[in-house]
């Protein structure tokens, strides 16, 4: 089964792949970053969105809200970052997305275990939400990538025909 276009790494997709590669590395700096705060800061924080989005969405515990919209959005983005950069070292697609998984639960529960030397608790469910987060942005990125293919597939079955 052929999850996404793409392969072994080419030269001449270099640039690319290093700009994956530092988009990964950003990325996870940021998550465990927040993770690394201790939790006067992540709650002003918190409350500071909160304050911005209660005027759009006045929901009870909002701060709660955006505290589990962050975790699912970060792993979102690294489930993206993550399949991107991993495709390029299997050709079997399949493990690439088993692979991008099994990499965002590492993550996630890194991602937990330095929460409980920064002052804040430790939640199973908070990495079960990343894992789903995770498997959001790898589901995007596979469907994005298969509409490429599909479109540039396309474009050269019509150009033949001319």
């Amino acid at each position: 089964m052929d999850f996404c276009g793409g392969g072994f790494l080419l030269p001449k997709k270099k640039y690319a792949a290093f700009v994956e590669m530092a988009a990964a590395f950003i990325l996870l700096c940021i998550i465990w970053g927040h993770s690394m705060m201790p939790p006067a800061v992540s709650s002003a924080e918190s409350d500071w969105v909160a304050g911005l989005m209660d005027a759009w969405l006045p929901l009870e515990r909002l701060t709660f809200w955006v505290r589990k919209a962050a975790h699912f959005t970060e792993f979102a983005a690294w489930g993206v970052v993550a399949f991107l950069n991993l495709r390029r070292f299997s050709a079997y697609r399949l493990q690439t997305f088993f692979n991008t998984l099994f990499a965002g639960l590492f993550v996630a529960v890194v991602d937990e275990f330095i929460q409980l030397f920064s002052g804040r608790g430790s939640l199973v469910s908070d990495v079960v939400l990343d894992f789903c987060g995770c498997l959001f942005g790898v589901l995007v990125c596979v469907a994005c990538l298969k509409l490429w293919t599909a479109h540039k597939n396309n474009k050269r079955e019509v150009g033949s025909d001319e």
